[in-house]
């Protein structure tokens, strides 16, 4: 590693450790409250809120560790693509934050989520609920496409003549094909789950829980998915060209950030965090909706 390497781990870390601390201070968990009824389109219950903010708050301390944990790897292993005198690798870093971010918030809710209601059961759904319910068609044809063509990229690979399992792609695909798996698996079981409320508007804050996390579990598939496909066209790119391997990616690595970016843009316009509340609640949304989600 080089002075460049360790100054972004000392940022990394420095911001990691802000992060952490934010967590557990009361104000931030208001504010993180206050973000959650927005996105969701909801008015969270009184009695909800500590059992919300402990929720919201494990989800940011947890992904502020696993995106630190990202960048690190990204750092040590960028050398070995790059070259060790090479600083060219920050968006390879970023890359590696981002997937440590998307895998730890991803854990954390498939295993580690605690129910938000403790009191009387009076209300309960009387439909049977679906993955659809409570993931957008766009967010899980996405996943499942990426991770298709991130398996499919790896005869490519050997047709080319190129390493398949030294390679970090390879890495990279059985990382997408196990999170979709997780995705698909751990997604339906969290739906499945018995629902608690004493009320539709604590019944519908546990749908957005539920929404949210399972965002939460679509994102790392996606993800994974795109870098190993990618790395893989780069590789034969890469050998077919004879340019070397930075030359290509560093390109490759700015469209995809460009084409998220893009994506966050178009979707957020859709309101996909309220894509629960039109499937579930269409009929009752107006009376759990917060005025300042009524404006959009």
């Amino acid at each position: 590693m080089n002075l460049f390497d360790w100054i972004i781990v000392g940022i990394g870390a420095v911001a990691a450790l802000i992060v952490v601390g934010l967590s557990f201070h009361t104000g931030h968990h208001e504010w993180l409250r206050a973000q959650f009824a927005y996105r969701s389109g909801l008015t969270l219950p009184a009695d909800l809120e500590p059992a919300i903010s402990r929720r919201l708050a494990l989800r940011e301390r947890v992904g502020a560790i696993g995106a630190f944990v990202g960048l690190a790897v990204g750092t040590l292993a960028a050398p070995a693509l790059y070259g060790d005198d090479s600083n060219s690798s920050v968006l390879f870093v970023i890359g590696g934050a981002a997937a440590g971010l998307a895998v730890a918030v991803a854990v954390t809710s498939a295993f580690f989520v605690g129910a938000t209601h403790t009191g009387e059961v009076v209300y309960a759904r009387s439909k049977q609920v679906t993955l659809a319910d409570y993931s957008a068609g766009l967010e899980r044809t996405l996943a499942r496409v990426a991770v298709a063509l991130a398996v499919l990229s790896l005869p490519a690979l050997a047709i080319a003549g190129i390493p398949v399992t030294t390679n970090p792609e390879f890495a990279l695909v059985i990382a997408a094909v196990v999170s979709l798996a997780l995705f698909e698996i751990r997604g339906r079981q969290i739906i499945a789950q018995g629902q608690r409320a004493a009320s539709p508007n604590e019944l519908a804050v546990d749908d957005a829980l539920r929404a949210k996390e399972i965002a939460d579990l679509v994102g790392p598939p996606l993800l994974f998915g795109v870098y190993g496909f990618t790395f893989s066209v780069v590789h034969i790119i890469s050998a077919l060209s004879g340019l070397p391997f930075d030359a290509v990616i560093d390109p490759a690595l700015l469209v995809i950030y460009a084409l998220v970016l893009i994506y966050v843009f178009v979707t957020n316009r859709t309101a996909p965090r309220q894509h629960y509340l039109r499937r579930l609640w269409s009929s009752e949304a107006p009376t759990l909706r917060t005025d300042a989600v009524d404006q959009h």
